[in-house]
């Protein structure tokens, strides 16, 4: 089968390593929102609530949390994934994606909490 003109055009522009770097960190973060939007998801079910008692919740029009959930809008604001986060009872915890850092992080937490001032 053959490539479409825009297959063939991204193909070309992806040969460049600066454009594909930046359509590759893209692509991660379209998937991290998916990932999130799936899980807020699961939790509504659980908690047995519909789009329509979230949107209430948030003051918002249950078309625009429809649109959150269905991908046609799927890049809400950090902000907006709080309050739902809030709303399905949930916590937003940021962690190091590197272990290292993560023990970094760890060791100067602990050496910072065991500061005292005289």
């Amino acid at each position: 089968m053959s490539k479409t003109n825009f297959e063939a055009y991204l193909e070309a522009q992806l040969q460049d390593p600066a454009v594909k770097a930046e359509f590759d960190a893209y692509g991660a973060h379209i998937r991290s929102v998916q990932v999130l939007m799936a899980y807020f998801d699961a939790r509504s079910d659980d908690l047995g609530m519909n789009k329509t008692d979230i949107a209430r919740q948030l003051n918002l029009q249950p078309s625009n949390v429809r649109r959150w959930f269905t991908g046609q809008k799927q890049n809400p604001s950090f902000a907006s994934m709080v309050e739902l986060a809030n709303c399905l009872d949930l916590e937003i915890k940021l962690v190091p994606k590197n272990s290292t850092q993560s023990t970094k992080l760890a060791e100067d937490s602990a050496r910072n909490s065991q500061l005292q001032v005289s």
